[in-house]
């Protein structure tokens, strides 16, 4: 064997165990920042997922006390007269879903359990029902009373109660699902959380 082939042994072998130090040092880098981009993920996942959850119980306190009081509505009109009525029929349009709205937009969803976002999903559509009737039966009075009352000022209030009555209980009926819903939800989230 010659001392040139020997060198060149030497320089393929000294070449291939820099390229494969290399090739290990480019993965273990690649595995690291992996591993801290998942990491990132998860705690971006958990903070999306507490805000929902805070959203969540603010809309089941703000909708505890509407339902209370539209319940009373709903038993006033069944029993006298709407002139003699102390509560009036006010629909929780102000439960808000922005927090859910970010969870969708922010990419987070990805990383999401599946069933965890069907279940959000579920109890925000049913959320968005709810809303949309309550803010079509509350149109639709507002719209009637004022047409009859520009017609013929001297309507007995009273006609609307049995006019809208069947809305109203479908509104409160909605209620009562989406605090269920309400609910459920915190409890999924809760136990996806631990």
């Amino acid at each position: 064997m010659k001392i040139g082939d020997f060198a060149k042994k030497l320089d393929f072998r000294s070449l291939a165990v820099e390229i494969i130090s290399i090739v290990i040092g480019v993965l273990l880098a690649l595995a690291a920042n992996g591993w801290n981009n998942h990491r990132l993920e998860q705690a971006k996942l958990a903070t999306t997922l507490e805000n929902v959850s805070q959203e969540l119980a603010a809309n089941e306190k703000l909708l505890q006390v509407i339902h209370q009081s539209n319940k009373m509505v709903v038993s006033a009109m069944e029993e006298q007269p709407s002139d003699d009525l102390s509560v009036e029929f006010v629909p929780g349009l102000q439960i808000r879903d922005t927090a859910w709205q970010t969870f969708l937009t922010s990419g987070v969803a990805e990383s999401a359990d599946v069933s965890l976002l069907q279940s959000l999903h579920d109890h925000y559509a049913l959320q968005e029902v709810y809303k949309n009737l309550s803010y079509q039966t509350v149109q639709t009075i507002l719209s009637t009373k004022a047409l009859v009352m520009g017609l013929s000022p001297e309507t007995d209030e009273s006609a609307f109660d049995n006019l809208f009555r069947d809305n109203i209980k479908m509104v409160v009926f909605l209620e009562e699902a989406l605090l269920t819903s309400i609910l459920g939800t915190i409890e999924v989230l809760s136990g996806d959380q631990s």
